[in-house]
């Protein structure tokens, strides 16, 4: 049987190639991640991550709390267990400790990479097969003023991305509805934008800007209305004609039911660290509850390695023809200036194409110890 022996812990301190500013957190301009490495008794190792660019504002969690529970706390749930059982461990992990999602999904994704690892297979084997290799990404626009979008849009879609989700500014609505426009005047309308407004819009705000934006038939928008009224954000997919794309709303199993119950979105946004309580286990449910509302699924996460972004390449790989959308996470890792993923894990080889690892597990085969450290 295969049991686990112990839990390494590492942070990150990763500098990006460029700072990137999203209204609600800020202008991000390092990756400071939580990294674990699970040691089965054979020696086999599982890898897992998770990010920290928005966690604080919803979960409250930061890496010292993440280490600190997982080594003091969680370790108790893993060790000695076989890591098939994903199921027990989740539950004990749960009477443990409430809350700290961020510390449990770091685990959860580690033993998914453990257990394709033990079985030779990579980890979209194990949740529901392969439907797709490659995936189209979005790129990303920081909520920089209107002539910084316009330049960052324009060599964008020159590098062949044909869907680019812009963060919005969180200031006027007059200064939102001016920036798009003129950034539609400027690559015209066959490329698709997506404005994630990540909750900072108050419902009058949202309804305004997608009023004035609606006539422009390749616009989305994502999140426009604050995480926990999900009746404002049905209000505005019943009263506007925009597609509307949920996102931090669906961070809870609650939110993410309220959700397909009130057919408030036409999209969701899954994240492997945070849909529906994060990790393989709770997010595949996620995926099957959607696909059976026939609600479309995008695949993204907050900036992150690519150990994140081959964890939401195997999820993408398994989505239904019908539901599946797009992939908006390669802008995450593309912007890391050195990443301590040395070999293996999920590659853009020309923008915007990305492609699924083929190694067993998430398919990250080598890290870079030098650039984490270890708690």
């Amino acid at each position: 049987m295969l049991s686990i022996k112990g839990i390494e812990v590492f942070r990150t301190n990763l500098e990006m190639k460029k700072p990137f500013k999203v209204a609600r957190y800020g202008i991000q301009s390092k990756i400071e991640n939580i990294i674990v490495k699970i040691y089965s008794k054979n020696d086999i190792i599982g890898i897992g991550e998770v990010s920290l660019v928005t966690p604080l504002y919803y979960s409250g969690e930061i890496c010292d709390t993440i280490a600190n529970v997982i080594k003091h706390y969680l370790m108790k749930a893993v060790i000695n267990e076989d890591p098939f059982n994903i199921t027990k461990i989740w539950n004990k992990m749960n009477s443990i400790i409430k809350g700290n999602r961020l510390a449990k999904v770091v685990i959860d994704m580690a033993l998914y990479d453990l257990i394709g690892k033990s079985l030779n297979l990579p980890v979209c084997k194990l949740i529901g097969g392969l439907n797709r290799k490659e995936f189209p990404s979005m790129g990303a626009i920081g909520a920089e003023n209107t002539e910084e979008s316009i330049k960052e849009a324009i060599k964008q879609v020159k590098e062949g991305f044909k869907v680019l989700k812009i963060k919005a500014l969180g200031t006027s609505p007059k200064k939102e509805i001016e920036r798009i426009q003129q950034i539609i005047e400027t690559i015209g309308d066959e490329i698709e934008l997506v404005l994630d407004a990540n909750a900072v819009w108050d419902f009058k705000t949202a309804l305004r800007i997608i009023k004035s934006l609606e006539k422009y038939h390749n616009i989305y928008f994502e999140q426009p209305t604050d995480i926990e009224n999900i009746k404002a954000l049905a209000i505005l997919r019943n009263n506007t004609t925009a597609p509307i794309i949920a996102d931090e709303s669906a961070f809870t199993f609650h939110g993410l039911l309220e959700i397909i119950h009130l057919q408030a979105a036409d999209y969701v946004n899954v994240k492997i660290t945070q849909t529906a309580g994060g990790g393989f286990f709770n997010v595949l449910t996620a995926i099957r509850l959607l696909e059976n509302a026939d609600i479309k699924i995008t695949i993204d996460d907050a900036p992150a390695t690519e150990i994140v972004g081959s964890a939401c390449a195997h999820l993408a790989a398994i989505v239904n023809e019908k539901s599946y959308w797009y992939f908006a996470h390669a802008p995450g890792w593309m912007n890391i200036k050195k990443s301590p993923v040395k070999k293996g894990g999920v590659k853009v080889e020309q923008p915007p194409i990305v492609t699924l690892p083929s190694a067993p597990g998430l398919g990250i085969e080598e890290l870079d110890e030098t650039l984490l450290i270890r708690i």
